[in-house]
């Protein structure tokens, strides 16, 4: 089979644990006999360096022409000045690159389910800041819905009565919702069969409405045990009894906040997979845990995080069952043969730099 995938390595760590992404799917591809195409785009702060834009439109046409996009991470914090092709220019450089560069994709390919899994390896479970007992039982995904509600609705900053005022709508409308409910049943018939949709409906208008459009979806799934839960329970819930959830769905605040604190429970963000799809199959793959500017260019960075997203991206958008298992195979055998980076380093662990990590991994397939 052939693909093709359009690939943004970004900055900071991103070009290092994108490279070792490739590395794995080539292995991949050798095995398994396929060939997957690449094509460069440049992005983020590396693309206003270079054009003065974080996504020029034909890079945005480039990604959206492929099959996925292998995304690495974009925003530098230390770069808030630079000269370009079009002069000198300050800018809020990690929201101006993250919004055009991310966003764009995410909007324009209309990807609204953003999947991140987060589960506890047996090997890294000392990582986990939680007790032994109850993080060996974390295994869920976290369905965040990834293109509307408070992130793209109106707001605005302005003086009222004399005193500075902030708003930030959120808007969502019943077709957003429903696609979003099937997206998170079809992943819980996959899994447990159990789906907690969470949100604030006490207090949010927008609540009442995810409410009644996931009961109405629910009806049709009826193999699915379906329940809400506030946003501030499920919290709560998350750190205490974490086995407890299978398939948690949230709209996109709540998801963005649910997420990070799942994947933190399980002990590091660079074993963080994510990947964004949308009705057509296509997704956007990304590493969770950012651009890590302050170690970059180190080969200290901890490529499993993109792995994984790589691994997403042969699982949902080209159905590559039985290549995505190999490489999360392969991941826990080298956790099993005691090999670690940094971030995830246990006692007696062999300490591996990023590309090292990425060479075992592609030997392990």
């Amino acid at each position: 089979m052939e693909k093709k995938i359009a690939v943004l390595r970004g900055d900071g760590i991103g070009p290092e644990v994108v490279n070792e992404s490739i590395k794995v799917l080539e292995r991949v591809a050798q095995k398994f006999g396929h060939t997957f195409h690449y094509y460069d785009i440049i992005g983020g702060v590396a693309g206003l360096e270079a054009y003065g834009d974080a996504l020029r439109p034909q890079d945005y046409e480039l990604g959206r022409s492929c099959d996925s996009i292998l995304f690495g991470s974009v925003g530098d914090p230390r770069k808030y000045t630079f000269t370009g092709a079009n002069g000198t220019k300050k800018y809020p450089s990690r929201k101006e690159a993250a919004v055009k560069a991310l966003a764009s994709f995410r909007r324009g390919m209309e990807l609204f389910a953003n999947i991140r899994p987060a589960k506890v390896y047996p090997q890294l479970i000392q990582a986990s800041p939680l007790k032994d007992t109850v993080a060996r039982e974390l295994d869920l995904i976290v369905l965040r819905e990834n293109t509307a509600g408070i992130f793209y609705a109106g707001k605005y900053r302005k003086e009222i009565g004399g005193e500075l005022t902030a708003c930030d709508e959120c808007v969502y409308t019943w077709s957003q919702i429903e696609r979003h409910a099937r997206c998170a049943f079809d992943l819980a018939m996959g899994r447990k069969k159990h789906v907690t949709m969470v949100n604030k409906p006490n207090a949010m208008e927008t609540g009442v409405l995810w409410q009644t459009v996931y009961e109405k979806v629910a009806e049709e799934y009826p193999e699915v045990h379906y329940e809400t839960m506030l946003i501030d329970g499920c919290a709560a819930r998350l750190v205490s009894r974490p086995g407890y959830f299978d398939v948690i769905a949230a709209e996109n605040m709540f998801g963005d906040i649910l997420s990070d604190l799942a994947n933190s429970a399980a002990g590091s963000m660079g074993i963080a997979g994510s990947g964004d799809i949308g009705s057509e199959g296509k997704g956007l793959y990304e590493c969770a845990g950012g651009s890590a500017p302050d170690i970059a260019g180190q080969n200290i960075a901890n490529p499993i995080a993109e792995i994984l997203s790589a691994a997403l991206m042969l699982r949902l958008s080209f159905h590559m069952t039985v290549e995505a298992d190999a490489i999360e195979a392969a991941i826990v055998k080298v956790l099993d043969d005691g090999y670690r980076t940094g971030d995830i380093m246990t006692p007696g662990g062999k300490r591996l730099s990023c590309s090292d990590m990425g060479d075992a991994i592609s030997e392990a397939i």
